[in-house]
């Protein structure tokens, strides 16, 4: 294993202009209340999840196979084609279908950990490095 192997350096994604930028979108940021809105996002996105598990097997069980079967479903897009009609009960299922996307897009993993490369990932990353300790008062 070479020594660069075991270090943490990557190659630049961004030029010095990009990073820049970059950098005055973090500094913009209140990262104060970072740490609660990402709480908040996760907390309802798996309630959100429990609340339909049982329409999310639905759907995957049943309604995206037959939207699949006759063409009209894009799993890449996550979209049902314009003109299908669901019913009541398969539009909850599609919702849940659509929760579950959004939960893994966000980077939501069970067990709390996130997934480094998504938006999660990236942003519990930024709070971590910018978490300022508070001083206890006498």
């Amino acid at each position: 294993m070479s020594s660069s192997d075991t270090t943490d350096e990557l190659e630049p994604q961004f030029n010095p202009a990009q990073q820049a930028e970059a950098l005055k979108l973090i500094e913009r940021c209140a990262w104060g209340s970072m740490e609660q809105s990402i709480i908040d996002l996760e907390s309802a996105l798996r309630i959100a999840m429990e609340m339909t598990r049982h329409d999310f097997l639905r759907w995957e069980d049943e309604v995206k196979p037959a939207l699949e079967d006759e063409g009209n479903f894009d799993d890449h897009l996550f979209v049902v084609r314009a003109g299908v009609e669901l019913s009541d009960e398969d539009r909850r299922a599609y919702l849940a279908g659509l929760v579950k996307e959004l939960a893994l897009a966000w980077g939501l993993r069970r067990g709390g950990q996130e997934n480094p490369s998504s938006p999660a990932g990236l942003l519990c990353g930024l709070n971590d490095i910018s978490w300022i300790p508070t001083t206890a008062t006498p």
